[in-house]
């Protein structure tokens, strides 16, 4: 129901829990944990994008969190709640819950929020939250602002949809939610992306540089919307390479 927080469900992807590769429904926040093993590791927290109208499970969630595997990372996929049942008080509050839960977890010595598009939203609210594991965020092709010129509508009207704010659409655009203790962060995008203009990117890179907090900023020459893990394109294909220095030089400090 929307306006009541449920608990967060955690799942380990060893259950035979299953979901379809485009996920068009989902009213309670749960996680699909992906462990590599039983040791301490750095936890990134993954966020499919999709509209806020549905999750890309497939391309934005399991292709990820293989590699995150690979890479010596502890995963999970985050499967947020779609419209029509958001509102984004309740929305953050559900991440709050996850945050505190993942602090609790002595398998997890730090905790990062990996998201595309939709997701990257979703992943950049998580930086509101005070949390003692709470190390770095990663937007890919992030949708960050709600208001206009560079907003992208589908989402801003998906995740507005329920908000009681009258000045919500301003209010939830990441670039109004940085503040001085915000995680350090790195973004991506590709100038060519018609669906969520770059500029969103270069929004928010302004805003963590006006409060200081520490970020990458990287744009790629060519690629369209939604690339994932881009392994077909030239350039942006590198980004899973960054993100992995990115990652491994803070968990190192």
């Amino acid at each position: 129901m929307v306006g009541k927080c449920e608990a967060v469900i955690r799942h380990s992807d060893k259950e035979t829990i299953k979901f379809p590769d485009y996920i068009q429904e989902n009213d309670v926040p749960q996680v699909v944990d992906y462990f590599c093993d039983d040791a301490v590791r750095p936890y990134i927290v993954v966020c499919p994008g999709g509209g806020y109208e549905l999750l890309s499970y497939a391309h934005e969630g399991t292709e990820i969190v293989k590699w995150l595997n690979d890479a010596g990372f502890h995963a999970g996929i985050y499967l947020y709640p779609l419209a029509p049942k958001i509102d984004p008080e309740t929305f953050i509050t559900a991440e709050q819950e996850l945050l505190t839960d993942l602090d609790s977890d002595d398998r997890i010595s730090r905790v990062f929020v990996l998201g595309f598009s939709a997701g990257a939203h979703a992943a950049g609210l998580f930086g509101m939250t005070p949390s003692q594991k709470l190390a770095g965020i990663v937007l890919c092709y992030p949708v960050v602002s709600l208001t206009a010129p560079f907003r992208h509508e589908g989402s801003a009207n998906n995740f507005l949809k329920n908000a009681f704010k009258p000045n919500a659409a301003t209010v939830y655009s990441l670039e109004n939610v940085i503040h001085s203790n915000y995680p350090r962060t790195f973004i991506w995008h590709t100038v060519t992306d018609d669906a969520v203009p770059y500029d969103n990117s270069l929004r928010l890179a302004q805003a963590l540089k006006s409060h200081k907090v520490p970020f990458e900023l990287h744009l790629f020459e060519e690629g369209h919307h939604g690339l994932g893990l881009a392994k077909t394109t030239l350039t942006a294909c590198q980004w899973p390479v960054l993100v992995e220095s990115w990652l491994k030089a803070i968990t190192s400090e």
